[in-house]
């Protein structure tokens, strides 16, 4: 009876060493998806802005023409 309780006891105290010694790697992977996580989302927003910045280029660029377009059509009224 006594030398299952030590083998108990022992079997306890390996699951707990590999439990202490687990602690570390799992929490550092848990980190480490959470910064992969974290680094897709920036990626993500920083597409979104460059696609909304690329498009108020082009409507303004867009503006710009018609603007051009109406004063030269102007200039040619006044004349």
């Amino acid at each position: 009876m006594l030398a299952t309780f030590k083998i108990a006891m022992m079997h306890e105290t390996i699951e707990e060493r590999a439990v202490m010694g687990l602690k570390p790697f799992v929490r550092d992977m848990k980190d480490h998806f959470k910064k992969k996580k974290m680094k897709h989302c920036c990626e993500e927003y920083y597409r979104k802005v460059e696609y909304m910045q690329k498009r108020i280029k082009a409507a303004v660029i867009y503006r710009q023409i018609k603007l051009e377009g109406l004063l030269g059509y102007w200039d040619n009224i006044v004349r």
